[in-house]
């Protein structure tokens, strides 16, 4: 017997990174990451991202969007 799927949003939120702790996720090559680190460099400036690009005391940092999601059996959703 096949089953459908849903998913629903449970929630919806922010995370604040370090750019140095978010290049460590992806192993970007050494010019991957200084062109990386340029883009957020600007983006301090004109927030061309839309990422809240800042520097705190010297540290890069953006704020990163955020989704909690559930997927249920359709016919248990229902019940």
């Amino acid at each position: 017997m096949q089953r459908d799927w849903m998913w629903r949003v449970v929630d919806l939120g922010t995370m604040d990174y370090e750019v140095e702790q978010w290049l460590l996720h992806g192993g970007p090559s050494k010019a991957q990451k200084q062109a990386i680190r340029s883009r957020f460099e600007q983006s301090v400036v004109s927030d061309e991202t839309g990422l809240e690009a800042r520097e705190d005391q010297g540290v890069l940092k953006f704020t990163h969007q955020t989704a909690v999601f559930v997927l249920e059996h359709a016919d248990e959703r229902l019940s």
